[in-house]
């Protein structure tokens, strides 16, 4: 857009950044399952980091680590999908694309991965916990459940970023449609 204002090229600069950025993201959060399959210290970090005190010292032999990469690639999935809605999204205001449906429905689809990453998260804990400790004897067995601030933020910030959505893709509609009546 030759003749565009500051602030819209202004976007468009940074979204070709952020666009960036999100696939480097999006190739990090493909590659975590693979990590954890082929570096056994990183899931026992992680363990440890998650479980605290029960998850410091488990064994994380090969079957544990893919047991773990499968649990993990839920979550993970969930995130490269709205990662990719992301990109999109920001793809789209590079070009000068900011008040359209499309951008309107990467948006959503962003918020919807973000409220689904906030059961998920409690979820896979206690599955993760439940199949780790599986193997340990009668008495070591544990669960861990637990729900975190981070997962309550990020229900309302997805519900906010749904919301928002809805709102420009209402826009975006009647933009499209006065735009028809010139």
């Amino acid at each position: 857009m030759a003749n565009a204002p500051a602030s819209l090229a202004r976007l468009q600069r940074l979204s070709r950044t952020f666009e960036r950025f999100t696939v480097a993201g999006i190739a990090l959060v493909a590659a975590v399952p693979f990590a954890i399959v082929l570096v056994p210290d990183l899931l026992a970090d992680a363990l440890a980091g998650r479980f605290g005190a029960a998850g410091t010292g488990l064994e994380v032999g090969l079957g544990l680590r893919i047991a773990a990469a499968g649990i993990l690639a839920v979550p993970l999935a969930v995130m490269l999908w709205g990662l990719m809605a992301v990109r999109r999204l920001f793809a789209g205001f590079a070009r000068g694309q900011i008040l359209t449906e499309g951008a309107a429905g990467d948006l959503r689809r962003f918020a919807v991965a973000i409220v689904l990453q906030a059961p998920l998260s409690p979820l896979v804990t206690a599955v993760l916990s439940l199949v780790l400790s599986a193997g340990n004897p009668a008495g070591e067995r544990f669960l861990t459940i637990g729900l975190s601030s981070t997962d309550y933020f990020a229900l309302l910030v997805g519900a906010v970023l749904y919301a928002a959505a809805t709102v420009m893709g209402e826009a975006a509609r009647l933009s499209a449609e006065n735009a028809a009546f010139v």
